[in-house]
């Protein structure tokens, strides 16, 4: 984890309750969506590729929601260490995303309904505008795609208010960069009181991180 995805122990890695609650769902289909994953479910691992050996209930069924979970659910053999846990979320369900842009100009195609920011250069943010507008953010966003307007859509969900339970900073975190992470914990107003936070130790003993409790 630390060396794949955290900045070879200068990033952070975070812990979220993984449970119903995790998300909040808008949308009423994906109470009811076989493919669905509303609780995270482990991911399986193979040396073949998913649809060469495909178990039986992803064939004889009539909505072939076991089917698509297979395609989604499998991993090669060479991440089993991950021991990885997915949501599979119907896109429907996005709260954001993030999209590069091929001009300034699109930005301009804002309507009452989505609300585009500029993060940087052609980068922006795509939300809706309420809460009651987000089912149309997917196809607002595919329009834009067909017309060849944006590219490299990413679809984020928002955590709900105490989701986020801890933040780990690598060992190689400086002091003033945890100091910055924990001012802005402090003052959000989106996160919950209950984040505790920890900083990682090399162990000089063993292959291993220990971790410190800051929080």
């Amino acid at each position: 984890m630390w060396s794949h995805y955290a900045n070879e122990h200068k990033g952070i890695i975070i812990s979220i309750c993984c449970d119903s609650s995790t998300f909040e769902y808008h949308n009423g289909f994906t109470e009811n969506c076989g493919v669905s994953r509303k609780e995270p479910e482990r991911v399986m691992y193979s040396n073949r590729r998913p649809g060469y050996e495909m178990p039986d209930n992803t064939i004889y069924e009539y909505f072939e929601h076991n089917f698509y979970a297979h395609f989604a659910m499998t991993k090669g053999n060479d991440w089993i260490y991950e021991k990885e846990y997915r949501y599979l979320i119907r896109l429907t369900e996005a709260d954001a995303a993030i999209v590069n842009a091929n001009s300034t100009d699109w930005a301009t195609s804002q309507t009452k309904d989505v609300l585009i920011t500029p993060l940087g250069g052609l980068t922006y943010q795509v939300e809706a505008s309420t809460p009651s507008k987000r089912d149309l953010l997917p196809w607002f966003l595919a329009l834009a795609q067909g017309r060849k307007e944006i590219l490299d859509v990413k679809f984020f969900k928002r955590l709900t208010h105490n989701a986020l339970t801890g933040v780990y900073f690598g060992c190689r975190v400086t002091d003033d960069e945890i100091a910055q992470v924990k001012a802005k914990i402090d003052n959000s107003h989106n996160l919950g009181s209950s984040i505790t936070l920890y900083r990682s130790i090399e162990n000089q003993d063993r292959f291993e991180i220990n971790f410190e409790r800051l929080k």
